[in-house]
Formats: structure tokens, C-alpha cells, sequence
């Protein structure tokens, strides 16, 4: 099977790769406007403020939709893939887009989620969604 890619390190994007290595979610908070955000950005896209600190997140959730992919679109996963849209705990409309280890069957709306984490043997950790409550099908993403 092929390898999985590497996702690109850049400067704002690093310490959100350094931080999943140690299974820990976190995210930018402007020091202005107190907003977290995704992507990661050089500044804050709700007021251009550009002190940002790196906050770790619970990792909770509710899945907001989703989108089941049977191409093969990424190298080193096997379809189909289920991508799920999940609107964090911690900020009202902030939204994460990550792969579903949900079973199919219980794919709903605001279902409650957890990220979690899996980890390549070059030492890169994935994040994913999955149910809280630990009802993962094991296709860890």
C-alpha cells in the first residue's frame, strides 16, 4: 500500500503538526478578539490581530455533516472514507473538517464526537474523528 503524505510543515502550520504528535488538538487564539481559528493563519481572520497563542483544545465536538468518498483520493487510504464537519466545543461556528471513524449507520447530526489520534511509522499523527463513547468501527483514519 502506499504511503500516506506527509502534510507540508510551514511556519503557521508546524506547531498544529507538533501538538497531534502528542495527541493533543490545539488551535491559534487571537489575544485580541480571545477568537480561535482554522486553518491556521499568520493572523487572526476575524480582526487581523497578529498575537496569536496556540491553546489546546478538549478535542469535543458535533459532527455538522459529512461526505462519504468511494475515489481514491488519498494516497495509503483505501475508500470509502467518510469526511465529517465538526464544530468544536470550545467556539460557537468553529469548524474542523477531519476523516470519520464513524460507522455509517450512525452518521447523524450533531452527534457527539471526539478527536482523536493515529499515528504513521515516520512519527506523524493524523487527526480524526470519532464518536464519543468509544464506538470507533477501526479503520483508524
Amino acid at each position: 500500500m502506499t504511503a500516506r503524505p506527509v502534510p507540508k510543515m510551514t511556519l503557521e502550520t508546524s506547531p498544529f503538526w507538533d501538538r497531534a504528535r502528542e495527541n493533543a488538538l490545539s488551535l491559534p487564539r487571537c489575544l485580541q478578539c480571545e477568537r480561535l481559528h482554522f486553518p491556521p493563519l499568520h493572523r487572526c481572520p476575524f480582526c487581523s490581530g497578529q498575537e496569536l497563542a496556540w491553546t489546546t483544545l478538549s478535542g469535543r465536538g458535533k459532527l455538522k455533516s459529512w461526505t462519504i468518498v468511494y475515489l481514491p483520493t488519498i494516497p495509503g487510504l483505501a475508500p470509502p472514507r467518510t469526511i465529517g464537519e465538526v464544530e468544536l466545543l470550545e467556539q460557537s461556528g468553529l469548524t474542523i473538517a477531519l476523516l470519520a471513524d464513524i460507522e455509517r449507520g450512525a452518521l447523524a447530526i450533531d452527534l457527539e464526537v471526539q478527536v482523536a489520534f493515529s499515528h504513521d511509522e515516520n512519527g506523524t499523527a493524523y487527526p480524526f474523528a470519532r464518536p464519543r463513547g468509544g464506538l470507533e468501527t477501526g479503520e483508524a483514519a
